[in-house]
């Protein structure tokens, strides 16, 4: 961790608030033998905020994948008839819920 005096935070800001996002935190010291912590805030965006994507996709057409997907595995494992039915309609009542 990068510590600073208050002269060389001052001067320097700038670079000091870039120290303080790569690596966390600065300290700053006083001339008086106080010290401070400079931390960038903690920030509640998704990290896929503003990615774009090729194609229009809706949410409905998303889900309607997984739903076929947990039916594919499903399939795949070899489980009988009526217990693929029980696992697709629980899956699928459990992806409904998240719209």
């Amino acid at each position: 961790m990068l510590v600073v005096t208050y002269s060389e935070a001052r001067q320097n800001f700038a670079s000091v608030l870039d120290k303080s996002k790569n690596e966390g935190a600065v300290l700053v010291k006083r001339a008086d033998g106080s010290v401070f912590r400079i931390s960038p805030e903690a920030t509640e965006v998704s990290p896929f905020a503003g990615i774009k994507t090729l194609f229009d996709i809706r949410h409905d057409d998303i889900m309607q994948a997984l739903r076929e997907t947990r039916v594919e595995i499903v399939e795949i494992w070899g489980i009988g008839k009526r217990d693929k039915l029980k696992i697709y309609k629980t899956v699928g009542d459990r992806l409904d819920e998240s719209k």
